[in-house]
């Protein structure tokens, strides 16, 4: 079953006219690519990225099967790079992917991929070397 299911992201500009304008832009692109909005979200964070509350929320939703995308202007509209990365790892786990219209996800997912890359080769190196010291005080044991 391929579900489309999206959840519309904005962080508020503050100015009407122009939150209004970039919902109308993501509600396009998700027509375009055949996405089924099924929740639209918005927040003021005075451009600090997405909220605790917020990324949490959406992460429940995920968690529930809900949503299978999140869509937003730009991967700004996150936060810095380690909110974003934070929330991207979150919805991945849950097989929940986020998209922006400017199309700019793709260094984020680098950057979250490359570094579950890192995590997994010091967890087999440190795994490694604690069997290794258990055999070691094993065998002195014996």
């Amino acid at each position: 079953m391929n579900r489309q299911n999206v959840l519309i992201y904005l962080n508020s500009t503050g100015n009407e006219a122009l939150d209004c304008k970039a919902l109308a832009i993501m509600e396009e692109y998700c027509n375009r690519k055949g996405y089924k909005i099924v929740n639209s979200l918005g927040e003021f964070t005075d451009l600090q990225g997405m909220s605790p509350c917020i990324h949490y929320m959406t992460v429940g939703m995920a968690a529930k099967k809900e949503i299978d995308y999140v869509v937003t202007i730009s991967s700004s509209m996150l936060g810095n790079t380690d909110n974003a990365l934070d929330i991207l790892a979150d919805l991945e786990d849950l097989g929940t992917f986020v998209e922006s219209v400017a199309d700019d996800m793709d260094d984020l997912y680098e950057l979250l991929y490359d570094s579950s890359c890192e995590e997994t080769e010091k967890d087999d190196e440190l795994s490694g070397f604690l069997a290794y010291m258990k055999n070691l005080f094993e065998a002195g044991n014996q």
